[in-house]
């Protein structure tokens, strides 16, 4: 189980308690309470985390100017979802995120000027 203390904000939810579901090192389950807040958060974060998880795979480079490495952050972030976006729009092409930077660095390379 979860050991440490967090702190949460949050203008929407208020103090009541939720029944949470975690489970033992053992194998077993146990029912704690935990606020509601910290509930909604573990339900919808799966977003964040994926897009954390796909971030890590991109361009991540030292520069002595900070703004290179925000710009490249926001240039990987947005090839992601670039990515996702081109999955919805075409259900039946399911490209893997390299092959599609790849396709797309190709496409900017052989624009014409």
């Amino acid at each position: 189980m979860d050991s440490k203390a967090l702190l949460f904000a949050s203008n929407y939810h208020g103090t009541e308690a939720a029944s949470v579901r975690r489970n033992n090192y053992d194998g077993s389950a146990s029912v704690i309470t935990s606020p509601q807040v910290a509930k909604y958060y573990n339900d919808h974060m799966g977003g964040v985390d994926l897009s954390d998880q796909k971030r890590t795979y991109g361009r991540d480079r030292k520069s002595l100017k900070w703004w290179h490495r925000h710009f490249g952050g926001f240039v990987d972030l947005t090839l992601c979802n670039a990515q996702l976006l081109h999955i919805l729009l075409h259900p039946e092409e399911k490209l893997p995120l390299l092959e599609f930077w790849r396709r797309f660095v190709r496409e900017l390379v052989s624009m014409p000027q």
